[in-house]
């Protein structure tokens, strides 16, 4: 299970540092490159949370 746990946390940071360098077109195209598009969801997931904690930030 550990392993599965951090290759989890391992796409999940890097859709952060993807989706903090690039525009998210970009972003996505990247991950998907590195992890496939089965693996989308995790993406999108993060890109998600970023959205909802920047609108948090900004109010």
């Amino acid at each position: 299970m550990g392993g599965v746990k951090n290759w989890l946390i391992e796409m999940q940071e890097y859709s952060w540092y993807l989706l903090d360098k690039y525009q998210v077109p970009v972003a996505q195209d990247k991950f998907i490159e590195k992890y496939g598009e089965s693996q989308l969801p995790v993406f999108e997931q993060e890109r998600e949370r970023t959205a909802d904690d920047e609108a948090d930030w900004l109010y």
